[in-house]
C-alpha cells in the first residue's frame, strides 16, 4: 500500500483529500545529514540523546557528554531516517550515529506536528532491510509524496492543520518539547 492509499483508508471524521499529493525528492525540499562512528569507549553518561537505529525510546540509544571531536555531530529538530528504516522525530538536540540521516525541511523551521506527518509518510514509504539498505545518497534522490502548493512547494500548513485536528494532539505537543 502506498501512502496516497494509506491516507485515503483512514478511518476518520475529517480524512486527508490526497488529490493535491505531489511527490517531491527528498534532496529538493529537504536538508540531509547523515551521523558519525564514535567509539562506545568514548561514550561517557551526560544529557545528549545519541540516536541509532534501535525502534524504541525514539531510537535513542542512551544519553552521553558532548565529545570534541570532528566525528561527532550534533543536529536539532529534525527528523532521523536509518539505513534500516526506522524514523522518528527529535525536536530536541542530538547526536547521530553513522548509519542514521537526519531530514530538515530547507526554508522551513520543524515543529512536532509537521515532523510527525513526515514520520508517518516517511514510515509508509519505504520498506528497508537489511540487504537494501538506505544510504545518504539513495535517500536524496527518493521521492516522497506529500500535499502540495505547487510542484515545487510542499504544503506545510496542511500538515500541520491535518495533525493538530486529530484527538490528542494537544498531547503530542506536550510529549515532544
Amino acid at each position: 500500500m502506498d501512502i496516497i492509499d494509506f491516507f485515503k483508508e483512514i478511518k476518520q471524521d475529517n480524512p486527508v483529500d490526497v488529490s493535491n499529493w505531489k511527490p517531491f525528492v527528498i534532496a529538493d525540499i529537504f536538508d540531509v545529514g547523515t551521523g558519525a562512528s564514535i567509539k562506545k569507549s568514548d561514550l561517557i553518561a551526560g544529557e545528549i540523546p545519541r540516536i541509532t537505529v534501535t525502534t524504541s525510546d525514539n531510537g535513542i540509544l542512551g544519553r552521553y557528554a558532548y565529545i570534541d571531536s570532528p566525528n561527532y555531530r550534533l543536529f536539532e529538530n529534525f527528523v532521523s531516517y536509518s539505513f534500516l528504516g526506522t524514523c522518528f522525530y527529535h525536536p530536541y538536540k542530538a547526536s547521530v550515529d553513522m548509519k542514521v540521516h537526519t531530514l530538515q525541511p530547507k526554508g522551513l523551521e520543524l515543529n512536532p506536528c509537521i515532523g510527525l506527518f513526515l514520520v508517518a509518510v516517511l514510515r509508509k514509504s519505504y520498506n528497508p532491510d537489511y540487504n537494501n539498505q538506505i544510504s545518504k545518497d539513495i535517500l536524496k534522490g527518493q521521492k516522497i509524496y506529500l500535499p502540495a502548493i505547487t510542484d515545487s512547494l510542499p504544503n506545510w500548513e496542511l500538515m500541520e492543520s491535518y495533525i493538530r485536528q486529530l484527538p490528542l494532539s494537544n498531547r503530542i505537543e506536550s510529549r515532544t518539547t
